[in-house]
């Protein structure tokens, strides 16, 4: 009788297979070494039970100090799997399921990321069919929307040339990480509004402001990634009715500002006719 255990490392030899047929060869001589006979012995052997083993590590691409910004960052994924403890059996393949996407090789880069919860998950598979899944660990996506203006209007104070410019507005915090200047210009002369909140409603002044001219004033709001403007108008004073200076204009409600013109800035109501060449 002879023990024969056989030694995990024939395993190798059927790496896309559980079990082989292995064969026990057993050859009699006699006390003088001539050869009287053989005996074969065919028998199932068997891969012990095994899983394999794997970690996925996520990677931050384009953060904004360090946070995940929706359509904005993307992920690195890289995964290990260990090919020891497979009995001879390779990595046959991977397969990641990310932000609702699936990507098959062992290292990549996926696309940018919605926001949310994100968390990779890795199904491993080996050249004998045996599976794991893994998960990466969770990373969170900041939502992001480009800066907005709810509203930014233009009011002239008593004395006329002190300006009171409105705004309301916001951006995106993305966890606090975001930048924001808020500007207001107004004739050549830009102020620069603060704010420690990420939404505003507010007021920046202006004085020495001309009272006879229209001006366009522009309010812009520049984040991390986008700026945005909105425009809005401030008339002259308000005046019955004013000559411009060659006399050849006239103005009704403001300030005359160009000649051979009649500038109305009044709603008009006209009970007859009115005809033109």
């Amino acid at each position: 009788n002879v023990n024969f255990t056989p030694p995990t490392s024939l395993g190798a030899q059927f790496p896309n297979a559980n079990s082989t047929k292995c064969t026990i060869t057993c050859y009699t001589y006699t006390s003088a070494g001539t050869h009287i006979g053989t005996t074969t012995n065919a028998f199932d052997l068997n891969v012990p039970s095994y899983t394999p083993t794997g970690s996925v590590a996520l990677t931050g691409v384009n953060l904004l100090n360090g946070a995940y910004v929706e359509n904005k960052s993307s992920a690195t994924v890289n995964i290990t799997a260990p090919t020891t403890n497979l009995y001879g059996a390779s990595i046959k393949s991977y397969s990641t399921v990310i932000d609702g996407k699936t990507y098959t090789a062992q290292s990549f880069t996926t696309s940018v990321l919605s926001s949310g919860t994100k968390t990779a998950t890795t199904t491993i598979t080996d050249s004998r069919g045996k599976k794991v899944s893994v998960n990466s660990a969770s990373i969170t996506v900041y939502a992001y929307s480009i800066p907005y203006i709810t509203s930014f209007s233009l009011a002239r104070q008593s004395d006329g040339t002190t300006v009171v410019a409105s705004l309301k507005g916001g951006f995106a915090a993305i966890n606090n990480k975001n930048t924001k200047t808020i500007k207001v210009t107004l004739n050549g002369v830009t102020n620069t509004v603060t704010s420690s909140a990420y939404t505003f409603d507010t007021t920046t002044t202006f004085t020495n402001v001309s009272t006879d001219q229209t001006f366009t004033a522009t309010l812009t709001l520049t984040d991390s990634y986008t700026t945005v403007t909105k425009t809005a108008v401030l008339p002259t004073v308000s005046v019955t009715m004013d000559f411009y200076k060659d006399g050849n204009g006239i103005a009704m409600g403001k300030v005359a500002e160009q000649g051979n013109l009649l500038d109305v800035a009044w709603n008009m109501n006209v009970d007859g006719n009115v005809t033109g060449k």
